[in-house]
């Protein structure tokens, strides 16, 4: 089992020139302050760094438009993710840029399942079988303000792009089927894909032989040339249609390169410019004169607050442009990418076509080309491709009963029958230490029902069951528990105090823990408190410069 544990959180707008940094406990961690002080937006930064968009951001703090940088270790092993808008880099302990990406799908996802030994997957909605985002890594350590205490499983958002999710997700995560389960059905899922395909192959041309079949019949040896002069003619229409095809794709490749290579070309000169805006502020940052000497020519200029400010904004006016714009030639390198594998496939065909025809375009003479032994040889062709596939789909058969026998390994009722033993004394053990009189049934994928003061009580007696139950039988990873806003409007100072002593006193062992609270009981706990006050202004002009320094070596790797 891979063990995450968070180090720091760093927050930084440009535009506002305000930062922040928050440092992570290895125990526990409250964040505590009135509402709009900045808890939430904290707390959905750790999840947004890392490539999981939390169910409700504000609109508030999107305009801020941060940079995040979050610290972390797996296993002990240290790493930082940076996120700046859609483009992310994560570094290993030593500061060497380890990915650089603006793909969640195609980048974050696959690292973090590796780092984290996360294998579930899931089909997605063109029936193949796919790691899925981080989020769903995430899911049952996370208590969303806004949507965790509103139903389970429900504090990030697009979870719906898979269906059926849930009926993987929760046993995947409890270990009822572990890493390997998955790992195997998604493999099973390919060769049942696999199977599909060759049969519809054989069917098609299965159909062809029997027309061919039932023509060889009814028509004589002496082949009427007519006959053939439409399926050349054919022929020539869709050759040409391929190639005017293939010159459009052509064009459009071109304007592509000519795109990329005017973008890299830009990039360049930007970043050059911000090379030589980072020297000249190293330089005058040295120098306290009001006049101050260029060393190059010997000219005097003024060093006032208003032109170093000016050459600050210049140098982040840079870095965004290479931000926005990195994203711009990942997505130009895909469209370059598309368009060759058009132009590959058509140029397939074109070639198939010509080799049919061969050479004989200008005269169409069918009776060189054709003899009257043709539908017979093409028959005896299908006929052997035929029994091809029958070989390829006998290979198939056989790799997917190895298969099914090979997952029956992992989907063991007894252990399903342990889990759920130990989650349902778990769930009932901490309902009633919530001042919970409920039956709870022996099912972990149950859909909490309760309502009004008792929901949130139900959901975090759920949760914790299920925390327990990841933490002794998951072959995955366990993550920090975070849980926003536990005192959801709930008058009755005993349910308060109840769900607080629950919250530190039952934590499965070995736990990180980050709590978002507006007030706190008496209670003791291992860690440190963070208090915030200023209402809207979670991050601070005096703390821009130190953040600023501590990331900017990441963020000129990133943007190089």
């Amino acid at each position: 089992m891979k063990i995450l544990r968070l180090k720091n959180l760093y927050l930084i707008s440009m535009t506002e020139r305000k930062a922040k940094k928050i440092p992570f406990h290895e125990k526990v961690t409250v964040i505590k302050g009135e509402n709009d002080t900045g808890k939430s937006s904290i707390i959905k930064s750790i999840y947004w760094c890392l490539g999981a968009e939390p169910a409700v951001i504000s609109d508030r703090w999107k305009e801020l438009s941060p940079t995040g940088v979050l610290e972390f270790s797996v296993d002990g092993e240290e790493y930082s993710v940076i996120r700046t808008g859609n483009l992310f880099g994560i570094f290993n302990a030593y500061g060497s840029l380890l990915l650089k990406t603006a793909s969640v799908a195609e980048g974050i996802t696959p690292f973090i399942s590796r780092l984290l030994d996360f294998g579930l997957h899931l089909t997605n909605r063109e029936g193949d079988p796919e790691i899925p985002p981080p989020a769903y890594c995430f899911l049952p350590f996370y208590i969303d303000q806004d949507q965790g205490w509103v139903a389970q499983w429900n504090s990030f958002q697009n979870l719906g792009q898979y269906s059926s999710w849930k009926k993987s997700i929760i046993p995947y995560h409890s270990g009822i089927k572990p890493n390997e389960f998955f790992i195997i059905n998604a493999q099973l899922t390919q060769e049942r894909q696999r199977k599909l395909e060759k049969e519809s192959e054989r069917r098609t041309i299965n159909s062809a032989a029997l027309r061919i079949k039932d023509r060889q019949k009814a028509i004589s040896i002496d082949i009427d040339a007519e006959s053939y002069k439409k399926a050349i003619a054919d022929l020539l229409k869709e050759l040409s249609a391929l190639q005017g095809q293939r010159s459009i794709l052509m064009a459009q490749l071109s304007d592509h390169h000519n795109q990329k290579a005017m973008l890299e070309e830009q990039m360049g000169i930007v970043r050059a410019a911000l090379s030589e805006f980072d020297k000249d502020y190293k330089f005058i940052q040295g120098h306290d004169h009001d006049a101050i000497s260029c060393p190059t020519c010997g000219a005097e200029y003024e060093n006032s607050f208003f032109h170093r400010f000016s050459l600050i904004e210049d140098r982040e006016a840079c870095r965004q442009f290479l931000s926005k714009n990195s994203s711009n030639l990942e997505a130009i390198s895909t469209k370059i990418s598309k368009s060759n594998a058009k132009i590959n496939h058509g140029n397939f065909r074109i070639t198939k076509i010509n080799s049919i025809l061969d050479q004989k375009k200008k005269k169409l003479r069918l009776r060189d080309v054709i003899d009257a032994e043709a539908e017979k040889k093409a028959h005896q062709l299908m006929v052997a491709e035929i029994e091809g596939i029958e070989r390829d789909l006998q290979k198939c058969n056989l790799r997917i009963a190895r298969l099914q026998d090979d997952i029956k390994k992992y989907d063991d009722p007894d252990r399903k029958s342990n889990i759920q033993g130990f989650y349902h004394e778990k769930i009932i053990k901490f309902s009633r230490s919530l001042n919970l009189n409920l039956d709870f049934p022996p099912f972990i994928d149950y859909k909490i029902k309760e309502t009004g003061n008792d929901r949130p009580r139900a959901m975090l007696a759920y949760f914790y069951a299920y925390l327990h139950t990841v933490r002794e039988f998951t072959t995955s990873c366990f993550c920090p528990v975070v849980i926003d806003s536990p005192k959801q409007q709930d008058p009755d100072p005993n349910n308060t105090n109840a769900t607080f002593n629950l919250i530190f006193s039952q934590m499965p062992d070995d736990t990180q823990l980050i709590l978002g609270t507006v007030s706190l009981p008496d209670v003791t706990f291992e860690g440190h408190s963070i208090t915030l006050s200023d209402k809207y202004s979670l991050l601070q002009e005096g703390e821009f410069e130190e953040v600023s320094s501590h990331i900017n070596p990441r963020i000129d790797l990133l943007y190089s």
